[in-house]
């Protein structure tokens, strides 16, 4: 009874919200919201010199953590005609009201002091994972840092990782660690591990991080209580990097590198600023989609994005040269390598191997996979390309030439089927 109450009020809610983004389509803004986001960002940059590594983390966690849900009630209301009530932070306010609509400020203020205080359970969830860690970290390390950002983990990604750090880099290593867990393997003879805590403390350590946490805990509850949750909001990342203070000051062992991929762009984590780690961090930047190509009539790149204003990865990794040459151009000082990507193999390297006969010829293809109307309806609405139309006829097209040229097809996939999430009827042509 009440798993069907939910599914027929969450119907509801995506009918709204696919029948909001019709009416942007047809309005005179269909843009609106990147536009809302662009904006918020140039208000931001203009104080983008002066922002401490601190409230840089915060903002880009309200970023993360809220933008992408504001869409989803922008459209909402935008079919209801009614005032935006959303945990709305108060940067933010005067921002959705010029773009976007109008907000329900006292009950959007209401709600985000209660989001900041449901963040209670993940911070002490965070200590306590800390205090219970019986991890240990070997010397001469490389650390893959934030494996668990990955949709999809397994084995294979790793490996595909590991190729692309041996491929563009010269480092003397014995052990890998990641956080993915899964049993201990090896890459080219070197043990590949598993570690929930890259930086284990010592019991006296554990103590003061309990002593220092516990008075922080209550002062920031209070200040919550007085409209003023920054400071809970940001919690868990000031537990983190108090951590590794703890963690250093007591001769703590560190690793020669810790890579980050793509997926964390949007919160660079508060410890990484720390000054002797700061220099050992490496964002591997590899977008399967860019829109930041530069416009061949007018020569301009087009305006940044929340994310990319804030962007404080300063040494990254990245394989294309048109998007290594647009970050160069936002961000001046930072230190981009252009990468060698390892050779796209037609299968992945755990699965038996595929059987090609010499005679046959074989064209691969590696698609996207296209998602459902009501996913592309928040995540690109923009995006008019990469439906499942389009898909459909990339397959259908390659089909039928191998028909007349009489080539065989191997199909690589992006993403493994998910039928909640992916546009049906393109599986339904594609298998």
């Amino acid at each position: 009874m009440v798993m069907q109450l939910y599914k027929k009020i969450l119907f509801h809610f995506r009918l709204r919200i696919l029948r909001g983004l019709k009416i942007l389509k047809y309005s005179k803004n269909p843009y609106n919201f990147s536009n809302f986001e662009k904006n918020l960002a140039e208000s931001l940059k203009k104080n983008n010199l002066y922002l401490s590594d601190y409230d840089t983390v915060y903002y880009q966690y309200i970023g993360r953590s809220l933008l992408f849900k504001l869409k989803k009630f922008y459209l909402y209301n935008l079919y209801t005609n009614r005032k935006i009530i959303f945990p709305l932070p108060k940067e933010w306010i005067k921002s959705v009201e010029k773009d976007l609509l109008k907000v329900n400020k006292f009950l959007s203020n209401s709600l985000y002091i209660l989001y900041s205080i449901l963040l209670i359970p993940t911070c002490i969830k965070t200590i306590l994972k800390i205090i219970f860690s019986k991890s240990k970290i070997e010397e001469n390390s490389i650390i893959l840092a934030d494996l668990n950002n990955f949709n999809s983990l397994s084995e294979k990604n790793v490996y595909e990782l590991l190729n692309i750090i041996k491929e563009n880099f010269d480092l003397d290593y014995d052990i890998i660690y990641h956080p993915f867990k899964t049993d201990i393997f090896y890459f080219e003879n070197k043990m590949v591990a598993y570690s929930d805590n890259f930086f284990p403390l010592n019991l006296i350590s554990k103590l003061k991080l309990i002593l220092w946490f516990s008075l922080r805990m209550i002062m920031y509850i209070c200040k919550s209580f007085f409209f003023k949750p920054k400071s809970l909001i940001t919690f868990k990342e000031e537990i983190l990097s108090k951590q590794i203070s703890y963690y250093i000051n007591s001769n703590g062992l560190l690793a020669h590198k810790y890579f980050f991929f793509n997926q964390s762009l949007e919160l660079r984590p508060l410890w990484t600023y720390h000054s002797l780690i700061k220099n050992r961090i490496i964002m591997i930047n590899e977008p399967s989609s860019f829109y930041g190509f530069k416009n061949f009539k007018t020569s301009e790149y087009p305006k940044q994005t929340y994310t990319q204003v804030l962007n404080t990865w300063s040494n990254q990794l990245i394989f294309n040269e048109a998007y290594s040459e647009y970050i160069k151009k936002l961000f001046t000082n930072f230190d981009i390598k252009i990468g060698k990507k390892p050779k796209i193999n037609m299968q992945d390297k755990l699965i038996k191997n595929l059987k090609l006969e010499s005679q046959k010829f074989y064209v691969s293809i590696f698609d996207i996979t296209p998602v459902r109307k009501y996913f592309r309806a928040i995540f690109l609405p923009q995006d008019n390309y990469r439906t499942g139309k389009v898909c459909i006829k990339f397959i259908e097209d390659i089909v039928k030439l191998s028909k007349e040229l009489k080539f065989e097809i191997i199909w690589k996939q992006k993403r493994d089927k998910n039928l909640k999430r992916d546009d049906k009827s393109y599986w339904y042509i594609a298998e």
